[in-house]
């Protein structure tokens, strides 16, 4: 009996396998954030006893080293994927220009200034009158626990990890074969599902407003730059109002 020959791979089949992995790619950090909220409270479990509440506060004052961490295992995978693939920077879109940085850096204080002055407390309000899985008001509390954790966790490694990851090995890897709206609208969710721990209204809206704007910029630049810029300025003004809160 002639044996069979092995089945070809159709270019069909190379894209779906693609967009697979992107997707589980995408889909990861969110489990990682996970596993290292797991970890942390595990410790703490360990460390002061049985005590749920206690427990419960304990982790709450260790949200910006647990941000630390997760951002280190990101920026692992990170680079399991872009040596897996052999891509480089340039290949997930860093392209830099003056007038990238210069639109993002615009686009960022836009945000900030949106965030602080009508979403942060739109997102308190909602937790008030709807109800939320974590504390209203309870996130920006709780980041400021730890100002040096939060400024290399949140400032020096998120935006361009992050970036790096969500925009330019996700959304610019779907733009073919994705259509630009479908792509942007996965891309976004899954990048509120990073934001998890801070509740269902901080996930919608950091992924339905702060997503979406970031995504729109690497697709109108098909470069990460701007929304590097962006995200990285948005980052430091939360910084600041974090820290003048706290």
């Amino acid at each position: 009996m002639k044996p069979s020959s092995p089945a070809i791979a159709t270019p069909a089949d190379v894209v779906v396998s693609r967009t697979r992995s992107v997707i589980l790619t995408l889909a990861a950090p969110a489990l990682l954030f996970l596993l290292v909220v797991v970890g942390f409270s595990v410790a703490v479990a360990v460390s002061i006893g049985g005590d749920d509440a206690a427990i419960a506060v304990a982790v709450e004052r260790r949200v910006p080293e647990i941000l630390l961490v997760a951002q280190l295992a990101m920026l692992g995978l990170l680079v399991a994927v872009l040596r897996r693939g052999r891509l480089d920077l340039a290949a997930i879109g860093w392209h830099a220009s003056g007038r990238d940085v210069a639109l993002g850096a615009a686009v960022g204080t836009l945000l900030a200034g949106v965030y602080i002055t009508v979403l942060e407390p739109l997102q308190v309000s909602l937790q008030n009158s709807i109800g939320d899985y974590v504390p209203a008001g309870s996130v920006v509390l709780s980041l400021g626990a730890s100002l040096p954790a939060f400024f290399v966790a949140n400032v020096a490694l998120a935006p361009f990890v992050e970036e790096s990851l969500y925009r330019g090995a996700g959304l610019l890897r779907l733009t073919p074969p994705w259509s630009a709206r479908r792509a942007l609208l996965v891309t976004s969710a899954l990048f509120g599902l990073l934001h998890w721990s801070g509740g269902m209204w901080y996930m919608l809206l950091t992924g339905g407003i702060a997503g979406v704007t970031f995504g729109l910029l690497t697709l109108r630049r098909r470069s990460v730059v701007p929304a590097f810029a962006a995200h990285l300025t948005l980052n430091v003004l939360e910084f600041v109002y974090v820290a003048w809160v706290a």
